[in-house]
C-alpha cells in the first residue's frame, strides 16, 4: 500500500498590500516529488480543497 502525503501552505511572498497570500494545496510522494497541486479559494482551507 502507498500513502500520498497532503499538505497546505501559504505561497511565500504572495501576499501585497491589498490582498492575502495565494494558499496551496499540495499532494508528494515519499521520494520529495510533488505529485499535484492546487490554489485552494481564498476564506478557505485544505480539507474542502481536498
Amino acid at each position: 500500500m502507498r500513502a500520498i502525503p497532503v499538505d497546505g501552505k501559504p505561497l511565500r511572498g504572495s501576499r501585497t498590500a491589498t490582498t492575502t497570500a495565494i494558499q496551496l494545496l499540495a499532494a508528494m510522494d515519499h521520494h520529495g516529488v510533488a505529485l499535484a497541486h492546487r490554489q485552494i479559494a481564498s476564506k478557505s482551507n485544505e480539507i474542502p480543497a481536498l
